[in-house]
């Protein structure tokens, strides 16, 4: 994500931080899928 920002302020273009949510994960392991799962039960059970 800090290549993609360099690259917008090269061309030209603001760049921002924003906060986020713990929540949003990048899923790129077995264990990132196993939390990924949680989240969602999590979520299913606050509905």
């Amino acid at each position: 994500a800090t290549d993609d920002a360099a690259l917008a302020e090269r061309l030209g273009h603001p760049v921002s931080i924003v906060e986020g949510s713990w929540e949003n994960i990048k899923i790129t392991t077995p264990e990132d899928m196993i939390l990924a799962e949680a989240i969602l039960a999590a979520r299913k059970g606050r509905a």
